[in-house]
């Protein structure tokens, strides 16, 4: 297995600790642990051997090769990850106002995951059931769609919430991410999986 950190990991780390004096950081931190280990441990259980290990100025980032595996064991795999966040959600709240920043980062980790959008685990999800139905080429390009109509409705919503708040770059950027990351999906070749 690779491990890679970037550099721009590392800065952006150092900048969150040095400047945010709130719990978010390591709550966030956390969050990311939980999520990925609930990857591992059903990869793990399913034969699934982790390939590289990124951290990089988008977060954590692990490849698995799930070659042989059914896609439903692929599915099982991209939807362990938040089905852990939300358990670890559950079990924090029992705790009071004293995680609220954990549950608050762990939520919306696992909630932004789900979407269907190609390289988070709501579109390997969607990409696994697709497979399962319909033959390779029609589950590419139907998954491309999906993700690229969700990446824009995203955008826009963050563009009409910055418009809002007076210009919060945050959720734009954030948006424009999602977009840039589904148009260059939707340019690969047909052949690809996500």
């Amino acid at each position: 297995m690779r491990f890679r950190i970037g550099p721009m990991f590392a800065g952006l780390c150092f900048l969150l600790l040095l400047l945010d004096r709130t719990a978010y950081p390591l709550s966030l931190a956390a969050a990311v642990c939980i999520h990925e280990g609930g990857h591992l441990l059903a990869a793990w259980l399913c034969g699934a051997k982790c390939r590289s290990f990124r951290l990089g100025i988008t977060g954590l980032s692990l490849d698995f090769d799930c070659g042989g595996l059914s896609y439903g064991r692929e599915c099982l795999i991209q939807l362990a990850g938040s089905c852990f966040g939300m358990l670890s959600v559950w079990i924090a709240a029992c705790f009071g106002e004293r995680t609220a920043y954990y549950c608050v980062c762990a939520l919306c980790l696992n909630i932004v995951n789900l979407l269907p959008i190609t390289g988070l685990d709501g579109g390997g999800i969607l990409s696994s059931l697709l497979h399962m139905c319909l033959e390779d080429g029609a589950a590419v390009r139907i998954c491309r769609g999906v993700s690229l109509l969700t990446a824009v409705f995203l955008w826009v919503c963050a563009l009409w919430i910055s418009l809002r708040t007076e210009g919060n770059l945050t959720v734009l950027l954030c948006g424009g991410f999602f977009l840039v990351k589904s148009l260059l999906a939707y340019g690969m070749p047909k052949g690809n999986k996500q």
